[in-house]
C-alpha cells in the first residue's frame, strides 16, 4: 500500500500548477518552474534573463560560432539549462521549442558566444 502525501484537488506536479477556468475546466501552467528557471539563472549570472519577443534572433547561427569553448562548469551550467527548457517545452511552451531544439544540437561543445 502507498502512502498518499496530498489530499483533494490536485494544485502542483511535476513543475505545473493546476488551476480550474471559471467554468470549472482544468488547466495547468508552468508558472512556477518559469519563476524557478528564473531565479536560478539570476543566481548564476547576477540578473535576469532578457527578455526577447522571439528567442532567438532574426539572422542568428549559432552554428558558424567560433568562439571559445566552454570550461567545465560552465558547460555544466549549460547542460543544466538546455534540460530545464527542454523540460519547459515539454510542459506545453511550444513557443521556444525551436531556439531549445537549435542550442541543444551544443551540447557535446557549447562555446561562449
Amino acid at each position: 500500500m502507498f502512502k498518499l502525501k496530498g489530499e483533494g484537488r490536485i494544485k502542483f506536479h511535476l513543475g505545473c500548477d493546476f488551476e480550474r477556468d471559471p467554468d470549472g475546466t482544468l488547466f495547468f501552467t508552468p508558472r512556477k518552474f518559469i519563476q524557478k528557471m528564473n531565479d536560478t539563472y539570476k543566481r548564476l549570472f547576477g540578473e535576469l534573463p532578457k527578455e526577447y519577443a522571439s528567442p532567438l534572433p532574426k539572422g542568428d547561427h549559432p552554428e558558424l560560432d567560433d568562439s571559445e569553448l566552454l570550461g567545465p562548469d560552465e558547460q555544466s551550467m549549460y547542460l543544466s539549462l538546455i534540460g530545464s527548457l527542454q523540460w519547459l517545452v515539454t510542459l506545453g511552451r511550444f513557443d521556444v521549442q525551436q531556439a531549445v531544439v537549435t542550442m541543444s544540437q551544443f551540447r557535446p561543445a557549447p562555446r561562449k558566444g
